[in-house]
């Protein structure tokens, strides 16, 4: 390079070596991140007791985080299905809940309240019959491959995974595929179920950026409740502030859950703000025998960033009305995960918890009858 140039992707490359940084052991080891570019064998899921146990993170508050974040959610599920609102505007104390569902597709409200701070809160209920034909949350099988080694033929029977649930948990494609998504760095996978992820969201016709360090956690209650929860919350959410605390790192920047959140580079030229998603949960729930369909919730709770209050209404009515039909066709076109053997074992325990909430609501269902 000429002397007095300046390489153009300085910022490129200075994000990527924070990054690097702040994945690296303190023995100068890389942990095993889930990535594409990673090969299966040197992947490494751990549960949280894992890596409680080999000293890696203290998860002291993160149960209790989950559990918190699940009770706020399901509570606000609840209220707005007890408001039984069909069309238009319902009012309550709080403000006025917007319809944003679609007709034999979706159902969806959302409320925006502008005081102290602007919050919205979003429910969406479909079920996934009203917009595909066929829906699974999850499916393993084992193929069976065949190549040559050293003049020898090998048979490997490599553990993948399809469905909905699969495809949710790999943040990395969904740039790919998710609406608005630009960006998705999984900064810490602690367990198939449970990681640490940046997110960057650009809002259509305004181009804002909206960027958000996400930490999300499964709750399987398949075989109690019958579904899935899905537990998410920013990094600086409300909720997380009285169990688990932002820390400053020795080397100056954020630390959430031990992790150090690394900056956010956008483009030149463009803007982005910090999101704040306070809490919001993914709840899916078996509804057919064969698992071919699933009744799916979603509620939210957070800071409103958009200064006009119909860009978010029209933006979640066309999630509710497309997500599922997105995600199926997801499915559809992508080939099957890969998975390795500790992530194998959770999804197993998944179908496992599915045919068990079956035989139980089966039980159920005769002992009535």
């Amino acid at each position: 390079m000429p002397l007095g140039w300046t390489c153009m992707r300085r910022c490129c490359c200075r994000r990527r070596r924070d990054l690097q940084e702040s994945l690296t052991l303190g023995n100068g080891e890389t942990p095993g991140y889930w990535t594409p570019a990673r090969s299966i064998s040197n992947c490494s899921f751990t549960t949280a007791q894992e890596c409680e146990e080999g000293g890696q993170r203290s998860f002291e508050g993160v149960q209790e985080l989950r559990q918190k974040l699940a009770q706020v959610a399901s509570a606000l599920l609840l209220e707005v299905a007890s408001l039984n609102v069909q069309q238009g505007v319902a009012t309550t104390a709080r403000g006025a809940w917007h319809n944003v569902g679609t007709h034999g597709r979706s159902k969806g409200w959302v409320q925006t309240e502008r005081r102290s701070r602007a919050e919205t809160r979003v429910v969406l209920r479909i079920n996934t019959a009203d917009q595909v034909s066929e829906f699974c949350m999850i499916k393993m099988s084992s193929p069976v491959v065949r190549f040559e080694l050293g003049g020898d033929s090998v048979v490997s029977s490599p553990c993948v995974v399809e469905g909905a649930l699969a495809v949710l948990l790999e943040l990395e494609s969904w740039p790919s595929w998710f609406p608005m998504c630009q960006r998705a760095d999984v900064l810490q996978r602690w367990s198939p179920g449970e990681m640490l992820v940046q997110l960057d969201f650009k809002l259509p016709v305004i181009h804002l950026h909206l960027l958000v360090n996400l930490y999300i956690g499964a709750i399987d209650r398949l075989r109690e409740d019958g579904c899935l929860d899905l537990v998410i919350c920013s990094a600086n959410s409300k909720f997380a502030r009285g169990v688990v605390t932002q820390e400053p790192g020795h080397d100056g920047g954020t630390r959430f859950l031990d992790v150090r959140l690394p900056p956010v580079m956008l483009p030149r030229f463009q803007a982005g703000i910090d999101a704040n998603a306070d809490v919001a949960m993914l709840r899916i729930s078996p509804m057919s025998g064969q698992g071919d369909h699933q009744r799916v919730q979603f509620c939210l709770v957070g800071e409103e960033p958009c200064p006009i209050d119909w860009l978010p209404r029209k933006i979640w009515r066309m999630l509710a009305r497309n997500l599922v039909s997105m995600l199926e066709r997801r499915m559809s076109e992508a080939p099957p995960i890969p998975v390795s053997p500790t992530a194998a074992r959770f999804y197993r325990a998944v179908e496992e918890s599915i045919a068990a909430g079956r035989a139980s609501g089966r039980a159920t269902s005769e002992a009535r009858a």
